[in-house]
């Protein structure tokens, strides 16, 4: 090999390892920014964390940094890639990453021509926003003469497409719309969103990101909507006179065109126990913006190079999470209603969970899964040392992620059929073993009075109890008869009264 031939590809390599250790920095913004809320004085960028040192309209300041808009999608794409390397890692997968547009390092813009970044690579000639232009393809980058475009057949699609039109593997145009979002796979149940994101210069192209799908289940901004109980579908509230509320910790959130909406966690600085690792650029969780928004006990933490994702914390154990979750879901709860997790001094799970009140009690495995047929009696169930979480359905419950219900189940929730817990509310009664000829029936001791007794309420003490019950409660809504009295064991009394009759 010639001395000249060594030079080129040392060059060449040398050239490769730049490109791909050059780190995307952001910029100030084109204009002066005005005077930002609690400014930062600075004098270089080292002295303003993530953010960058500019010059404002109150002198040097730390802002947010701009990136072009090559930058947000390059920034986005490697963000998802690292994801998706992740979960292959843990479940075998395979998914390919996804390509990131080549930014020029002078200014951050799209460079000219675009790669799709395989050994055998198609290129192209891009707009200013980073759009194939039609009728450039070619199968080397070589190949591609931007000044010059290939002849493609009449296009006399007639829609009105924001982003311009798909293209064939030629290059030329379809009579369908473009979507950035079509060559994207997210991570886990996420979907891909186009979100609308500031760049240096215009044009803002908008980002791919992988976002929960929109749906009455996922449709608040972080967390999950507050549950019924014992169903699983949410509780509908309303913003107009008459409409059901929201209960403390909850507001309610109606999208446009809708009469009802979803209870969603009112705080946003709700924060789940336990302390954020230091970040790692080796393994990147699912991304996300809260706490609320990661399943069990995963905390929302900063990554480094990762953004912000899901990732287990330091410090706390899922007994201890549980638990503190679990006592702010039952504040507005009356007395003794509402399972609170039992946990040890080291914050393991107690083998023997009980309802509040302590009359029944169950067996938990390591992870605090309710073990089945292990309900009965306090006096009667006695639980072994905490045995490992078991698989049920080729599902490992490590992996069960728990959404926030309403706190109001005495005796825990019960399992679906992955072996999951559900908010669906646990029945003492349900799989307890009985004689041939008894039934097992939960009922309220005669001289037992409050929500501290057993047993589910009858019609009479349903509709007592209807106006001050989260399911019912509304602004001006009252039963069309005065509420009942009733018997300590729960049946109607023989003469009611009200509004001066009866």
């Amino acid at each position: 090999m010639t001395i000249t031939v060594k030079t080129a590809l040392l060059c060449a390599v040398l050239l490769l390892l730049q490109q791909a250790s050059a780190e995307l920095h952001g910029r100030c913004p084109a204009q002066e920014n005005p005077c930002p809320s609690r400014a930062t004085p600075c004098s270089t960028d080292d002295e303003c964390g993530e953010q960058v040192c500019c010059q404002t309209s109150c002198g040097q300041t730390c802002v947010d940094p701009l990136y072009t808009g090559c930058e947000n999608i390059k920034l986005s794409s490697e963000r998802i890639s690292r994801a998706l390397a992740a979960e292959n890692s843990r479940s075998g997968r395979g998914v390919k990453s996804l390509r990131s547009p080549r930014c020029r390092v002078s200014d951050g813009e799209f460079e000219e021509i675009q790669c799709d970044n395989e050994i055998v690579s198609s290129c192209w000639c891009v707009d200013p926003a980073g759009f194939e232009v039609p009728g450039t393809r070619a199968p080397a980058a070589s190949l591609v003469n931007c000044t010059r475009t290939d002849p493609c057949a009449a296009h006399t699609c007639r829609m009105l497409c924001p982003l311009g039109f798909e293209l064939d593997d030629k290059g030329c145009p379809l009579c369908k719309c473009r979507d950035p979002c079509s060559s994207v796979t997210c991570p886990g149940q996420l979907s891909c969103q186009l979100e609308e994101t500031p760049c240096l210069r215009p044009p803002c192209p908008p980002v791919p990101t992988c976002k929960r799908g929109r749906s009455l289940q996922n449709v608040c901004p972080v967390g999950e909507p507050l549950l019924i109980s014992e169903t699983s579908r949410p509780f509908l509230c309303g913003t107009d006179p008459g409409k059901p509320n929201c209960p403390p910790l909850y507001r309610c959130l109606v999208e446009s065109g809708n009469d009802y909406g979803v209870c969603c966690p009112a705080s946003l600085e709700l924060q789940k126990a336990g302390t954020c690792p230091v970040p790692t650029e080796t393994d990147c969780g699912t991304p996300c913006a809260h706490d609320l928004e990661c399943p069990s006990m995963q905390k929302c933490c900063d990554g480094g190079e990762c953004g912000r994702h899901c990732i287990l914390p330091h410090n706390v154990t899922m007994c201890t999470q549980q638990k503190m979750l679990a006592e702010l879901l039952v504040i507005s709860e009356r007395e003794g209603r509402g399972y609170v997790p039992q946990c040890t001094r080291n914050g393991e799970f107690v083998a023997k969970q009980c309802s509040r009140n302590g009359l029944v009690c169950w067996c938990v495995d390591t992870d605090g899964n309710k073990l089945r047929g292990s309900m009965g009696p306090a006096a009667n169930v006695e639980c072994q040392e905490t045995p490992r979480p078991v698989r049920t359905g080729g599902r490992s419950m490590a992996s069960c992620a728990r959404a926030l219900c309403a706190g109001v189940c005495e005796y825990g929730y019960k399992s679906g059929t992955d072996g999951c817990p559900s908010c669906e509310c646990d029945d003492p009664c349900e799989g307890f073993p009985c004689d041939e000829d008894e039934e097992c029936v939960r009922v309220r001791e005669a001289d037992c009075t409050g929500e501290l007794c057993t047993g589910y309420p009858v019609l009479c003490e349903y509709l007592r109890d209807f106006d001050e019950k989260m399911e019912g409660t509304v602004d001006g809504m009252k039963l069309a008869l005065p509420a009942p009295t009733c018997k300590s064991d729960g049946s109607f009394t023989a003469r009611q009264c009200g509004a001066g009759r009866c």
